[in-house]
């Protein structure tokens, strides 16, 4: 399997799109190419052996959201991944891709899903917090030409400890748990500064914060 060429397939196929229109052009490209990357790094992690290869995982996280805009897009992303991939993998790697794009987004508990397509279901939630997160935050509040109390006030009203609790739930692997919870504390954090600043809080002054 071929890497680059996977890359300049997406590239083609999605680095030009948008299909959001709170979110940048291409965004489904930049997304897949750090959910691959983040899935093969969830692999290295885990005590059993995947019953398919890393070209494999890093092919399903770079097209998982192919068809992203019309749903149901994991079985549409599948179905249009199938002709794109067919010449580039053997029919086995196939299927195995195609399963895991299929079944990226299904994560209901208890999951029934094999390792190799929990971890896309791991990576793709892992790619929507941390600095992610602030980035598609502050992209909805340029989008409606939101002043920055807007953008922390969506934030908190969207990201309550009951929504966030829900989302951690759905993680499979005590990796994807402990970056979750570093993501998490980065973004809460940085939107609780932005809600000081915005009320011209001194924040040298604030608890916590180390004077030099």
């Amino acid at each position: 399997m071929d890497r680059q060429r996977l890359i300049e397939i997406a590239s083609a196929e999605m680095a030009d799109s948008k299909v959001q229109p709170t979110r940048e052009r291409g965004y489904i490209y930049h997304h897949g190419r750090r959910v691959a990357a983040l899935a093969e790094q969830l692999a290295a992690t885990l005590d059993t052996s995947l019953n398919v290869s890393a070209d494999c995982v890093f092919a399903a996280g770079l097209f998982h959201d192919l068809a992203k805009g019309t749903e149901p897009h994991h079985t549409l992303g599948a179905e249009k991944a199938r002709p794109l991939l067919a010449g580039e993998m053997t029919p086995d790697e196939l299927e195995a891709v195609l399963e895991m794009i299929a079944h990226h987004n299904q994560r209901d508990k208890p999951n029934p899903y094999p390792d190799h397509v929990k971890l896309i279901q791991d990576a793709d939630i892992l790619d929507h917090y941390g600095a992610q997160n602030v980035w598609l935050v502050f992209l909805l509040a340029a989008h409606h030409e939101d002043p920055p109390q807007r953008a922390a006030e969506v934030y908190r009203r969207k990201y309550t400890p009951a929504f966030v609790n829900k989302i951690r739930s759905l993680l499979s692997f005590p990796a994807s748990v402990a970056e979750f919870d570093e993501r998490l504390a980065f973004e809460r954090s940085l939107f609780e500064r932005l809600e000081a600043e915005n009320v011209g809080d001194l924040i040298s002054l604030q608890p916590g914060v180390t004077k030099n």
